[in-house]
């Protein structure tokens, strides 16, 4: 079964790509040649992933009890650290140790589960920021060697997500034990990746292009002060320390000191 983001994905490169170029759209061999002249195309992209969004058909109420659920997952199989350490599942070592070193932090936040009226695979937000029950962030999160996903694919999959979402509490949609969080006024929308993920793929004027764009469009139709970044961690963790970090378990009995150091390369993070 192809996944929603997956339809939208190959709609993009049909209607909209393959006015420009003949490679798929998310592989770095396109992600290198966006240049300035694509600004009009990159602002139809994300208008036509919204579009999508908004023909979907909600049920009202959902059975399902993962809907929407504030949650952190952290635990590390026997079976999963084994795989960490032969350098595999780096993205989901990363999101698990952000989420059990930060307290506003939680990951694998479900949308759609029971709610299309459609068959869909399962829909997640890597991880979300919280505060008072408000999502304050949204999160994309990538690893230092995701050589699939270019900066262009997580950020038309983020707002994708968003789009969701927001749909979600336009339409009223509810569980039998909950309703989806509100976002905050002044939501954040961040690719987060360490700076070996940007530096491989490189050509970052497409960064400030697509950041312009999404910024742009997010301010002409959404309420609310929205932002929209790529953001880079700081060479302080490389794959090699975190590996080493990752134990079999449950994160959260990581020591503090090192959840304190992981909290704050989170919070050091830069705009590109």
């Amino acid at each position: 079964m192809m996944s929603l983001f997956g339809k939208v994905k190959d709609e993009l490169q049909e209607k909209i790509f393959n006015k420009r170029y003949k490679h798929n759209w998310w592989t770095k061999t396109v992600w290198m040649k966006l240049n300035n002249n694509d600004d009009s195309l990159i602002y139809e992209a994300i208008e036509l992933v919204s579009n999508n969004v908004s023909k979907y058909v909600y049920s009202k109420e959902t059975n399902s009890y993962e809907s929407w659920k504030i949650r952190k997952v952290t635990e590390i199989s026997k079976e999963r650290n084994i795989a960490i350490n032969k350098r595999q599942y780096l993205e989901e070592a990363l999101e698990r140790i952000f989420v059990a070193s930060i307290d506003d932090l939680y990951n694998q936040f479900n949308l759609l589960s029971g709610v299309l009226e459609q068959p869909q695979t399962r829909k997640s937000i890597d991880i979300v920021a919280v505060k008072n029950n408000s999502i304050k962030e949204m999160i994309e999160l990538k690893e230092w060697e995701n050589t699939n996903d270019s900066p262009i694919l997580s950020a038309l999959e983020l707002l994708f997500d968003y789009f969701v979402y927001n749909k979600l509490i336009i339409d009223n949609v509810r569980s039998k034990n909950r309703t989806p969080p509100d976002v905050c006024k002044n939501l954040k929308l961040s690719v987060l990746a360490p700076i070996d993920y940007y530096e491989y793929y490189g050509n970052f004027e497409a960064i400030t292009l697509i950041t312009n764009a999404a910024n742009r469009y997010l301010s002409e139709h959404q309420s609310g002060n929205f932002e929209f970044s790529f953001d880079q961690l700081s060479g302080k963790f490389g794959k090699r320390e975190i590996i080493q970090s990752i134990p079999e378990g449950d994160l959260k009995a990581l020591p503090e000191d090192m959840k304190s150091e992981i909290k704050r390369w989170f919070y050091e993070r830069k705009k590109l």
